[in-house]
């Protein structure tokens, strides 16, 4: 099931095509994490630069986009905005 939702995270980037970006993030106030997406075509400069900041400072920031939940636990997701 996919849902659009808009939450807090906490994020970590691994390695990905220039393109692209892989994020771990897990919702603030839980330790599950699961894996975003996030397609560079799709987002405008400065949500990348929000994103990049939050790792900086170590804060939370919210995202939307589709997210595949199972069982009530996000497994995956496609981010299709990132604010502060």
């Amino acid at each position: 099931m996919l849902l659009s939702k808009v939450s807090g995270w906490g994020v970590q980037i691994p390695p990905a095509p220039p393109n692209k970006l892989t994020v771990t993030c897990h919702q603030v106030g839980s330790e599950a994490s699961f894996i975003v997406y996030m397609d560079l075509s799709f987002v405008e400069p400065q949500e990348v630069a929000i994103l990049f900041d939050a790792f900086k400072k170590s804060s939370t920031v919210k995202i939307q986009g589709n997210f595949k939940v199972r069982g009530g636990v996000i497994e995956q997701a496609n981010l299709s905005s990132v604010t502060e």
